[in-house]
């Protein structure tokens, strides 16, 4: 992690706000829940054949959820999204 560049801004501007790389923080959410919370569980096959994990499909449902948090395009529907996205039990 590189701290100058932040300690520079703060030095330098104190009053501007940090924003955060949408990769990075990307990285930091697969890093602290997929392995976490969605690890490989329980195979099935569904009613086509075809085998699938229940563990992988909520990882993917999580993420959608979170993608379309990232992509609000108010504060106000950040907000509702965000509240959603706690109600759910993954």
């Amino acid at each position: 992690k590189e701290d100058a560049p932040l300690n520079s801004l703060n030095r330098y501007f104190p009053s501007s706000t940090d924003l955060l790389c949408r990769w990075h923080f990307n990285k930091n959410i697969v890093k602290n829940t997929r392995d976490k919370y969605f690890e490989l569980g329980e195979e099935y096959v569904d009613r086509n054949n075809v085998r699938k994990n229940r563990r992988h499909e909520l990882w993917i449902s999580f993420w959608d959820s979170w993608e379309s948090i990232l992509n609000s395009k108010s504060q106000e529907e950040y907000e509702e999204k965000i509240r959603n996205l706690r109600a759910c039990k993954f």
